[in-house]
């Protein structure tokens, strides 16, 4: 576990995440599950994704990217210029984006390895 591996105590963790001990704990005995405003600390403090690796959909992948920047699917869709509506089409895998609009999502993720374009 990277905490003890740098000998934080998880009340140094938690002055890090603006979070509790408890919340620490929590997380760190899978009782709970950061919400997505932390997800881009957590990631960069581990180096890696610590999440479900069983991720294999586009959808999920476009899903797991967007929560990563703590964004909404509204303000994505107003990032991108597309409905809302779209992009819960996405992350479901009940569409797929036009190659228009994949470069759209690919340059705002600032081509993520995680999105692969698949026709």
């Amino acid at each position: 576990m990277k905490r003890l591996d740098l000998k934080l105590q998880k009340q140094e963790l938690a002055k890090m995440f603006k979070v509790s001990p408890s919340t620490i704990k929590n997380w760190e005995g899978n009782a709970g599950t950061p919400n997505c405003g932390h997800l881009q600390a957590i990631v960069l403090f581990l180096g890696y994704w610590p999440y479900d690796p069983k991720i294999k959909t586009q959808g999920q992948r476009i899903k797991r990217a967007r929560e990563y920047r703590s964004l909404t699917q509204e303000s994505l869709a107003k990032i991108i210029e597309v409905d809302p509506s779209t992009v819960a089409h996405w992350e479901r895998d009940e569409k797929k984006p036009s190659e228009k609009l994949f470069e759209r999502l690919n340059c705002f993720y600032n081509n993520l390895a995680q999105i692969a374009y698949k026709k």
